[in-house]
């Protein structure tokens, strides 16, 4: 968000990334995260996919902002943001698990979409329940309700 210039010039947040990215085996920079990404020097100074009004930002770190929505720099996966970040998980998710695994998160996701609880929430309510619990403990955050459909098929990688 806005606060990407003053991440991107922390030195200790840079160090870190610079430290863990070797031990990653994916890492992912959704929206304006980008920038502080190629801050820290793991872009290469290749194009990236970014907000789009931190295309000049991620510019003065040496990297162009991609007209691609998701774009692979080696183990780094970089993201337009939005929906964008949940086609990067499940991506993630094909690469380190597999297509059943995904066929399975995307189930979930249906389901929490139709406001039905998901099996996790599911398994937590039937535990509770046999504690005297009534119901989840707090309401659920409308924000992370999944989309009904996610085009996970029709998206387009275009590695750098």
């Amino acid at each position: 968000g806005l606060g990407c210039a003053r991440a991107a010039e922390d030195p200790a947040l840079r160090a870190w990334l610079q430290a863990v990215a070797p031990h990653c085996r994916w890492m992912a920079a959704s929206s304006t995260g980008t920038v502080v990404v190629a801050a820290a020097g793991l872009l290469a100074d290749r194009e990236a996919a970014t907000h789009w009004l931190a295309g000049d930002l991620l510019a003065s770190y040496g990297s162009a902002a991609s007209t691609e929505r998701i774009v692979e720099i080696g183990r780094v996966i970089t993201c337009e943001g939005e929906i964008t970040a949940m086609h990067v998980a499940l991506l993630v998710a094909l690469r380190l698990t597999g297509p059943d695994e995904v066929a399975r998160i995307r189930s979930e996701l249906d389901r929490v979409g139709r406001g039905e609880p998901c099996t996790a929430t599911r398994r937590w309510w039937r535990r509770g329940t046999r504690r005297g619990r009534v119901g989840p403990a707090r309401p659920r955050n409308p924000e992370l309700v999944a989309p009904d459909v996610i085009e996970f098929e029709q998206l387009r990688i275009n590695p750098r």
